[in-house]
């Protein structure tokens, strides 16, 4: 006979998964669309089908298509129908109606028109089909459609599984917030359990419900079809049905059910907090006949405990807030479970949730997530790795508001701990004397920990917060290991410091190449007002200013050019000064506190400008005298003609820039731009210049030879706190010569 034509129905973004099914099952002409999936197939693979489909809701076969402007339409074009190879007066049928119009209102007028029409048109004298609602015969499902054109058709197809089915059939009890039997088949696939279970991994579900994800793993790994349960089924009264070879294959599917002690079965166990939802789990696996096969118990996910095994999977789908009443204590419950996650290694995790604040909770970096609509609720299934960077995730997640201690740190970040506490013994009389909240306590010390690690101590509270940059390690490294030491270097600084977790800022320092770069923001404040949120007051040689720990690569203060900006003090009484590259005009401040009789700094990021507005601000320096000017130094540069007793000049190593033949190069361009700068100076004025390239050569002989004398003053401008490292910066002062 010819092949059928047929339509699958599934739920949103499962129709890949359903057509893969399809096509594993002998389908043929397998086409996916909007939440269903088109394919033709002989008698013997729609029951292949219908016995072993997990993710299909429906399977349909279509009937007829008619023509449905208005009701009357509709039952006209279904009475020209020939209904009698399906409908007879022994027959018992159902109508279910999907879709609204104008004239089909609701579904319930759609259906009793439906059903008037297969009645009148199979009537024989007093005899007529019986309609009932449960059970039928046949069920017809019928869908109302609308072309471009906005006319309406409906088409009317036989259910040939006589109802959803995601109703398996095992499911006599549920929970309050029950996971539909298709949905959790879609979410072990994509979870990638078939393959899992294979090789001998084990499952594991902390929040199993009614135990719907444990049973359809089962019957997955046994490869059980999940058909097997349901009573009724819809293609009796087709007339290319062939019950011998239905009983048959129905058959050899049941025994794979009664033969599951035979085959060789990965574990797999389930937990929930509530009794009275694991005994409904318990009472749907033995209903399945899995009891030997699921463990249960009444656990909460903190106190779980999953099989034990190499490798596995860690599949749930927690309360998200949405059916369930909300509740402001799921945040931690996701966070213990990224806990648990997290020491799980060589594991694999599966979230659902409807929440991305509940699924960052979690703590654990997923690498794939999917889209799944549980009912009405869009959600996604978030996939993790659970391995050894994914487990520091998870502790460092758990404990952003406590402080570590040293008894939970391994033995190399104990090494580092210790470095920690004797450089910050070392540190202490000078900070004492100095009365410094802002230092360097740590850079790069230990070479396997290339961090630098900066204390900043929050004026009005004493509050105490870190900077931890990681020097980017070379492509070469390891990336786990790299992963695992930034890790414990976070706890190791905790507990060195006795902070929590929450005050330790993370950033990884690349090298930079180009002012968009510099000037890159670390996470995404799309509101100014943001920013400012993220800023404290420090305080440093008597002035304030505002820093930030998470917006930029840098916070706002310089603190290895801590002695440059001291010197630029001492030098600025009674002098114009100019400030190049501004940044945040932390220079300027010290000059205008120190007696400047006016200053420009100029930055051509308008974000840092206002910054140093606020930092001009805060010390209650004059900005009628002492002005902000956002442009191109290279520019301003070219065109200037004023004249100023003292400069600071402290550019980007590189920078983008049209003026100096596309970029900036300091090594390369530092001629033309000191001398820019030089040509400014008064008669007996001073230029202060600094870079933090590590392999800068001044041009000395160039300077000499137009009349400019440059001492390199870098010793004196070393602190105590950055001697441990004297390359951080390289620093000149600049003169005419006599």
């Amino acid at each position: 006979m010819k092949p059928l034509s047929l339509v699958a129905t599934c739920a949103r973004a499962l129709e890949p998964l359903l057509a893969e099914e399809l096509q594993a099952l002998f389908a043929q002409d397998v086409v996916a669309g909007d939440r269903i999936v088109t394919f033709t197939a002989s008698p013997e693979v729609v029951y292949r089908v219908l016995l072993g489909t997990r993710i299909a809701n429906r399977v349909l076969l279509p009937v007829c298509t008619v023509q449905a402007s208005d009701a009357d339409e509709m039952h006209r074009g279904l009475l020209e129908q020939d209904w009698s190879p399906y409908l007879n007066a022994d027959v018992s049928f159902c109508v279910d109606f999907i879709g609204e119009s104008e004239t089909f209102r609701n579904s319930m007028f759609g259906a009793m028109r439906v059903k008037d029409a297969l009645v009148d048109s199979t009537r024989v004298g007093d005899k007529r089909p019986t309609v009932v609602k449960d059970n039928p015969d046949i069920r017809f499902n019928t869908v109302l459609l609308s072309d471009k054109k906005q006319i309406d058709r409906v088409q009317v197809a036989i259910d040939l599984g006589n109802g959803s089915l995601h109703k398996r059939g095992y499911r006599q009890q549920a929970g309050e917030a029950p996971l539909k039997e298709t949905i959790a088949a879609g979410l072990l696939m994509r979870a990638g359990w078939p393959a899992i279970a294979a090789s001998g991994g084990a499952l594991f579900d902390p929040f199993c419900g009614s135990g719907t994800i444990l049973i359809e793993a089962a019957l997955m790994a046994a490869k059980i079809p999940p058909g097997i349960y349901r009573e009724r089924w819809g293609f009796s009264q087709c007339p290319w049905h062939d019950e011998v070879l239905w009983q048959s294959l129905l058959k050899d599917a049941k025994n794979r059910l009664l033969n599951i002690g035979a085959v060789a079965m990965p574990r797999i166990v389930g937990s929930d907090v509530l009794t009275t939802v694991v005994k409904k789990a318990y009472d749907n696996i033995e209903l399945a006949g899995l009891s030997e096969t699921i463990t249960i118990e009444a656990e909460h996910v903190n106190d779980s405990v999953a099989p034990r095994g190499k490798t596995g999977l860690l599949i749930c789908n927690p309360p998200y807030g949405e059916r369930l009443d909300d509740d402001p204590n799921l945040p931690a419950l996701y966070a213990g479970l990224g806990e648990k996650m997290g020491g799980m290694h060589g594991w694999h995790g599966a979230v659902l949730t409807s929440d991305k604040a509940l699924a960052q909770a979690i703590g654990l970096r997923s690498h794939r997530s999917y889209r799944f609509d549980n009912g009405k609720i869009p959600c996604r299934l978030y996939l993790f790795e659970l391995n050894d960077r994914n487990h520091f995730k998870a502790v460092l997640a758990a404990r952003q508001d406590d402080t570590c201690t040293a008894d939970a740190l391994s033995d190399n970040a104990l090494m580092l701990y210790n470095r920690l506490q004797k450089n910050a013994q070392k540190l202490q009389p000078w900070l004492k004397k100095t009365g410094l909240g802002c230092f360097r306590l740590y850079d790069a010390d230990m070479p396997e920990y290339a961090f630098a690690i900066d204390v900043y101590r929050q004026t009005n509270s004493g509050e105490v917060h870190v900077h931890l940059q990681e020097y980017a390690p070379p492509k070469t490294v390891d990336e786990l290991g790299a992963a695992r030491r930034r890790e414990e270097t976070q706890l190791a600084v905790s507990a060195a410091l006795a902070l929590p977790l929450s005050r330790v800022h993370f950033k990884r320092r690349e090298r930079q190449r180009g002012e968009k770069n510099q000037y890159k923001k670390q996470i995404d404040n799309k509101k100014e007002e943001q920013t400012q949120d993220n800023q404290f007051k420090v305080q440093e040689g008597g002035h304030t200013f505002l820093v930030d720990m998470q917006t930029y690569l840098d916070t706002g203060l310089f603190l290895d050019t801590r002695p440059v900006r001291k010197l630029l003090a001492e030098k600025a009484h009674g002098k114009r000064f100019l400030n190049l590259f501004a940044y945040t005009a932390s220079a300027t401040v010290y000059a205008a506190k120190a007696g400047a009789t006016s200053s420009l700094s100029i930055d051509m990021s308008a974000t840092y400008i206002d910054w140093a507005k606020n930092n001009f601000s805060a010390n209650g320096v004059d900005t009628r005298k002492h002005q902000l000017l956002v442009q191109d130094c290279l520019q301003w540069l070219e065109e200037a003609n004023d004249e100023f007793d003292l400069i600071y000049l402290d550019p980007p190593t590189f920078s983008n820039s049209k003026r100096m033949q596309t970029t900036l190069d300091i090594q390369r361009d530092q001629v033309n731009l000191i001398g820019y700068a030089l040509d400014l100076l008064s008669e007996d004025g001073e230029l202060v210049f600094v870079t933090n390239h590590q392999r800068f050569k001044l041009e000395e002989a160039v300077f000499v030879e137009h009349g400019w004398t440059p001492e390199n003053i870098t010793a004196q401008t070393i602190d105590v706190d950055f001697q441990r490292s004297q390359k951080i910066h390289q620093c000149w002062l600049f003169r005419r010569s006599s």
